[in-house]
């Protein structure tokens, strides 16, 4: 099984549109597809750039192909924090450092605990409310007996 790993910094020019408007620019402001749906016209798509991408899932552009990608977007959200935390939080950045006043945490205490950060409680809220903020018809991944892959892997993705 292959993941996909993105580095959010590189993809501020990618836009997520549902499967069937892929590889589609027009300018008209009525297009059709073939099977009668409006296309989203690029100033009102989400991007990557936007800070809500990951919690707001917008119903005429939202299936189950674009949870599974903003769920690739939020496990790279993870990547970057644990690969990056010992050089961000030796370099003094405030984001990275642990909170004085944190539970758990001893005023005396040598020990490093990354959850203790403002940029980790950010990821960690992150992760908590991405599955609670699927639209409602896009809860379950299974479907009588047909489970949608693509619903699937957005709805697990949270719990790695």
């Amino acid at each position: 099984m292959t993941w996909i790993s993105l580095n959010f910094s590189h993809c501020e020019e990618i836009n997520l549109t549902k499967g069937y408007e892929f590889g589609r620019t027009s300018t008209s402001e009525e297009v059709l597809t073939p099977l009668g749906q409006m296309l989203v016209l690029a100033k009102e798509r989400q991007w990557f750039h936007d800070p809500q991408i990951l919690l707001t899932h917008p119903e005429t552009q939202t299936d189950s192909f674009i949870l599974m990608v903003k769920a690739s977007i939020m496990l790279s959200h993870v990547k970057n924090f644990n690969l990056r935390f010992r050089a961000r939080y030796f370099a003094k950045d405030l984001d990275y450092t642990p909170t004085a006043n944190a539970p758990g945490r001893s005023p005396n205490s040598d020990i490093l605990d990354p959850r203790s950060t403002p940029a980790f409680i950010e990821v960690d809220n992150l992760v908590s409310n991405f599955r609670g903020s699927f639209p409602p018809d896009m809860r379950n991944p299974i479907n009588g007996n047909v489970v949608d892959t693509h619903l699937f892997t957005a709805c697990t993705i949270p719990h790695m």
